[in-house]
């Protein structure tokens, strides 16, 4: 069984946006947005977390990025989509040509070294950024043009699914302000990742590691500089982060070629309220002026309601995210797949969809997205709630109630072990505590005991990360480009990837490898 209980995909996606004062398309009008969550950081190589990108997103810039309306690569920083090239050696080279216009806050120009000391930052051994190295594993070296400085070639040992989109999908940090000292120009690309693990000693690379992983490039906004068309204003911890428009961005030529070059707002507040109730009332009392996320029951109140209706637009739409209940592999009470099963069969997601979700989501079978349909094993049925099938497993995985206190037990390397689970999910959220709550009652029916834990978020990454869990709950975002779950299922990433749950499989391993570098689509989802 896989290690996740994919119960639920939230691509019914429901938000409110005030259209009351100041009115919709007013130019100078500053918006306010809610998050559920505080980001963790504003340092666009080291973060984790979801609210800490959406921040990210307007203060620095990629190669490429997708756009919200087709899903296609579309070029930022970049001219064009690279070049991609085959090599007579199985390699693979993707060539680039950065914007002439594109500037730094000085005015300097973003150029090809600006690149390669940003994917320094993604490569460099003691960077603290494991979540993302296994996307670039695949890239050997960095090429510049003597006559064109804007002009390079980034090589990889071998044909890759995701090399466009990862050679394209790293933010462009300016040297300048992350490396005073200038330390990573010591070393090339190719050095660092051909000595990455002799280099974890070097005296300079532990200087740079120390001073770039520091506090003070991920809260302190005379730090954290980047190329995008916002600069952090304040930052009052717990309250609000306030992004402010700069002046004379260099961008503001490229507003009608995408999305991403349309900065409006003067100012763009986020506001952090981990309350949802508190939020739905802060946003009747436009305080907010965006809310998502919405709890199922008071989106569905509101859309009934004429008076809101004249007051905000409410939005529905898609989006490439599913919802999870992760179980710790590692844990000698979940070892035995029977085990595992058998909570999948009893977890009742069609009545969390109804009761809970009020029918705003749809259930799958998997991490891959429905809209995937290639890639989707729709051929998969999902699992049943089933106690009576659920008992049968667990008797088979050698679970008895030895000292008939109702909760079954078994030996486990010479002690009587009960078979009870935590369950760790985000302090306040009710939907996810109602869902243990029904988890944690169908569960006791079959001599299960399931305690639910709360846990503040940042402290919950934590326990995940170190893999210090039972049960948690966690949502999965996927994206629309090629699948590699190479960082999520393969052996290797379970230390130093986000393979949390720890999914090992050798076979899994050897299909994950040979996908990500299948380049045929038909080959590739047989």
């Amino acid at each position: 069984m896989m290690h996740y209980f994919y119960y639920g995909v939230f691509f019914i996606f429901s938000f409110l946006v005030s259209c009351g004062e100041p009115e919709m398309g007013n130019q100078n009008a500053d918006v306010t947005i809610c998050e559920y969550l505080e980001p963790e950081m504003l340092n666009p190589v080291l973060y984790h977390d979801m609210t800490s990108g959406l921040v990210l997103s307007n203060m620095f810039q990629k190669l490429l990025s997708l756009d919200f309306h087709t899903l296609e690569p579309v070029p930022i920083l970049a001219v064009s989509r690279p070049e991609i090239s085959k090599m007579p050696d199985g390699g693979i080279e993707l060539t680039y040509r950065l914007k002439p216009e594109a500037r730094w806050d000085d005015g300097s120009p973003i150029t090809a070294k600006d690149v390669e000391f940003s994917l320094k930052l993604v490569l460099a051994p003691l960077i603290e950024n494991l979540r993302d190295r296994a996307f670039y594993d695949f890239i050997t070296d960095f090429r510049y043009y003597n006559n064109d400085s804007l002009k390079f070639t980034i090589s990889g040992k071998e044909v890759y699914i995701l090399a466009e989109a990862a050679s394209g999908d790293f933010s462009i940090l300016q040297s300048k302000v992350y490396d005073p000292e200038q330390i990573l120009s010591k070393f090339s690309l190719k050095e660092l990742i051909e000595n990455y693990d002799e280099l974890e000693a070097n005296d300079d690379l532990k200087k740079f590691a120390k001073h770039f992983n520091s506090e003070k490039f991920q809260l302190q906004k005379e730090f954290i500089k980047g190329s995008g068309a916002y600069e952090l204003e304040s930052w009052e911890p717990g309250i609000r982060i306030t992004l402010k428009k700069k002046e004379n961005w260099w961008g503001v030529q490229f507003a009608d070629k995408n999305l991403y070059f349309k900065a409006i707002p003067p100012r763009i507040t986020y506001r952090f309220i981990p309350d949802p109730t508190t939020a739905l009332v802060a946003l009747k009392a436009g305080q907010v002026d965006v809310l998502r996320n919405i709890k199922s029951i008071d989106f569905i109140g509101l859309e009934k309601s004429e008076k809101y209706q004249e007051s905000f637009n409410s939005f529905t739409p898609s989006q490439l995210e599913c919802n999870y209940i992760g179980l710790n592999h590692a844990n000698p009470k979940l070892k035995d797949i029977k085990t595992r099963q058998a909570l999948a069969h009893l977890l009742d997601v069609d009545k969390i969809i109804k009761v809970i979700h009020y029918g705003l989501a749809k259930r799958m079978v998997g991490p891959i997205h429905p809209s995937k349909i290639n890639e989707y094993a729709k051929e998969i049925e999902p699992y049943q709630f089933d106690v009576s099938k659920a008992r049968k497993l667990l008797a088979e995985a050698g679970w008895v109630d030895l000292n008939n206190n109702g909760t079954l037990d078994k030996m486990i390397d010479g002690q009587l072990i009960e078979l009870e689970l935590e369950y760790c999910y985000t302090a306040g959220s009710d939907e996810r505590k109602f869902i243990g709550l029904i988890f944690q009652e169908e569960a006791k029916k079959a001599g299960i005991r399931i305690k639910l834990q709360p846990t503040e978020s940042l402290r919950l990454m934590e326990k995940v990360k170190g893999h210090d869990f039972d049960l948690f709950y966690g949502s999965f975002v996927s994206s629309p480009v090629p699948s590699d779950f190479k960082q999520l299922y393969h052996s290797e990433s379970y230390a130093s990837g986000s393979n949390y749950n720890g999914y090992m499989s050798k076979k899994a391993d050897s299909l994950i490898d040979i996908i990500r570098v299948e380049m045929d689509e038909e080959q590739r989802f047989m």
